[in-house]
């Protein structure tokens, strides 16, 4: 193999690896975190308009003022390819795996600290706190797209030796970074400023004299670098941003101990820098870990003693603190037991991109949900609220389509109908709830029901929300993800999987049925469920309530934990054509308490089926 071919093998293997991860994730979504929607929604605004209008903050609140780099780029591509959406998750996909291509490019140049790296990871995704993670539970999309400008910043500083170079590096990339993600900003510019530091100690320590011109020159650079940051108009957002508190869990509970250990190992890297034989990655990578621990100590000092900032933006930090800690920790003991002395340098630069692309998949296994039945619908709804049904205002019509998911119900909602969103439909409350209209997926039993649309096509109609509980009895309704009964559940139940739904037994499933022109006669109510059942909680008891009365208690245990159940009930307890059942079960507990998967769920009873037919 000729020289040129060999520096061609890598190119193409990294190409291949990044196409098998585009053409595997790119037709999916992450079905997960309401902040998928609120990131789209400046997505299809800069679509929209080719900018961020003046009074873009009337139709998407503060997301108008956001940082828009990286909603940019999902809108250029959702240009070329038809939607923001395809564009979002093509973006996703290209910021995962970049950053851990580049990450391995800057810390594993023999296949020994590339299995090293590989260990370390396959350790530590457990943590959840890896980057990329940001997109697994929650959906921080600008931040994956900081974290691979971040390493690329990383890998650049590691590429030159002059001190204009890598001052104007992290100066100006710094700076660019907060359009994009003020937090990556920050953490490239405190690397840059660590590194100066750290410089400065090895040339005072090799000239044995205090390196005066260069201590001015780097004082210099940093005062610029501070400047830039205070000054750029990103910042205010920055700090508004660090007030919002949420939902973000790691495998531990100790993060400031957590990010002490992680300084810990950045230090010892630097150390061996300074006064041993480090060499020029080592010390980007150990002043970007100390810089990096330093921005989680500051956070976390400002909200503990002036209350400023919140737990959230801490956890924020972790991210590049986890990852970049196990970087130095994989430089230091690599060095150690590695004595390859450089060779297989050609076998590492192959199978680099082929572990990145491993590591994206990790992030990027979320990413189940077709993306193209939310575009079709999306597509018919923004068509019907053109062009069909000028009655739309922010708070009457909303999506409730039983094949998709409620994300996808939420952000059609939001962008079609501009329908505010609602934290509650995460937390049991039904997409319907309160409103008047509702756009349907049309179907045989649908149109039966809803006899008089407001608005129709061939997919799909508008109708009043009140004739989508209408129930005729002996027909059954399944609760799998693609049944037929979802419309019909109220509040206390879990997201629809391929078997049924599970209730939480902390809130109790409801369902609600109406049963129009029903005759005065004893009803049968049928169903097929089972109780969360294990080695350790071996016995449930379900109670069945309709209209508050209490009709059946069934028990479940290890011998029998689900099948058909019956419940008989006379017609006289209805509420006029209105019946609403409720399954509780006292004493459920999550699969975290038994002993099982990190499951903080409450399991209560697991529908399938229901019927309710005449008894006799």
């Amino acid at each position: 193999m000729t020289n040129k071919q060999s520096s061609l093998l890598p190119v193409a293997v990294t190409a291949c690896a990044f196409l098998f991860l585009l053409f595997r994730y790119g037709p999916f979504f992450q079905n997960g975190s309401p902040d998928y929607i609120l990131h789209f929604t400046l997505v299809d605004e800069i679509m929209h308009w080719g900018k961020v209008p003046a009074d873009a903050a009337d139709r998407i609140s503060v997301m108008a003022f956001y940082p828009p780099v990286a909603h940019w780029m999902a809108a250029l591509i959702g240009w070329v390819s038809g939607s923001g959406l395809i564009g979002m998750s093509m973006v996703s996909i290209a910021a995962a795996f970049l950053s851990y291509l580049l990450a391995l490019r800057i810390t594993a140049d023999t296949p020994i600290k590339l299995v090293l790296f590989l260990g370390a990871f396959l350790v530590l995704s457990k943590s959840l706190s890896l980057v990329g993670w940001e997109i697994v539970s929650n959906f921080f999309y600008p931040q994956l797209v900081g974290d691979a400008f971040y390493f690329f910043v990383l890998w650049s500083l590691t590429k030159t030796n002059r001190l204009a170079y890598r001052s104007a590096i992290f100066i100006v990339a710094g700076g660019v970074t907060m359009w994009l993600q003020p937090l990556s900003a920050i953490q490239i510019i405190g690397a840059g400023c660590i590194l100066l530091a750290l410089e400065g100690i090895r040339l005072w320590r090799d000239q044995r004299a205090f390196p005066s011109r260069y201590a001015v020159s780097a004082l210099v650079a940093v005062i610029v670098a501070g400047v830039v940051f205070f000054v750029h108009p990103e910042l205010k957002i920055m700090r508004q941003i660090s007030t919002n508190n949420g939902a973000l869990e790691f495998r531990y509970k100790h993060i400031m101990l957590v990010a002490a250990f992680c300084g810990a190992i950045c230090t010892a890297n630097a150390v061996r820098y300074v006064f041993r034989d480090g060499n020029m990655t080592d010390l980007v990578i150990s002043a970007a870990g100390i810089a990096a621990y330093f921005l989680a100590l500051t956070q976390f000092m400002a909200w503990t003693f002036l209350e400023d900032g919140s737990p959230y933006a801490i956890k924020k930090h972790m991210f590049i603190v986890v990852t970049v800690g196990m970087m130095n920790c994989v430089r230091l003991v690599g060095d150690v037991v590695d004595r390859s002395k450089g060779r297989g340098q050609m076998l590492a630069e192959c199978a680099t991109p082929l572990v990145a692309a491993y590591m994206a998949s990790r992030v990027l296994c979320g990413f189940t949900e077709p993306l193209a039945p939310t575009i079709r619908a999306l597509d018919y709804a923004r068509q019907i609220a053109t062009y069909q049904f000028p009655q739309i205002t922010s708070d009457n019509t909303v999506a409730s389509d039983v094949s998709l998911p409620l994300l996808s119900n939420a952000l059609i909602s939001r962008i079609a109908f501009n329908h505010p969103l609602n934290t509650e439909w995460w937390y049991g409350m039904k997409i319907t709830d309160g409103v008047k209209y509702a756009m349907i997926r049309r179907t045989s039993s649908s149109d039966v029901a809803c006899t008089k649309p407001h608005a129709i096509t061939d997919k799909y109609a508008v109708v009043d929300t009140s004739c989508l509980i209408s129930y005729m009895p002996n027909s059954s309704l399944n609760f799998s993800s693609t049944g037929n009964g979802r419309i019909y559940q109220g509040r206390g139940w879990s997201t629809p999987e391929p078997w049924g739904t599970w209730s939480l037994a902390n809130l109790g499933g409801e369902i609600h049925l109406t049963l129009p022109n029903l005759a005065h006669e004893p009803l049968l109510l049928e169903v097929d469920g089972m109780a969360y059942i294990t080695p350790r909680h071996d016995q449930q008891t379900i109670i069945v309530e309709i209209n508050g009365t209490e009709v059946a208690k069934w028990n479940f245990n290890k011998q029998s934990p689900g099948g058909l159940r019956t419940a008989s009930f006379s017609s006289d307890i209805l509420k006029g054509d209105a019946m609403n059942i409720v399954f509780k079960a006292p004493g459920a507990v999550s699969p975290a308490q038994d002993g099982g998967p990190n499951d903080q769920r409450v399991l209560g009873f697991g529908l399938k089926a229901l019927v309710v037919r005449s008894a006799s």
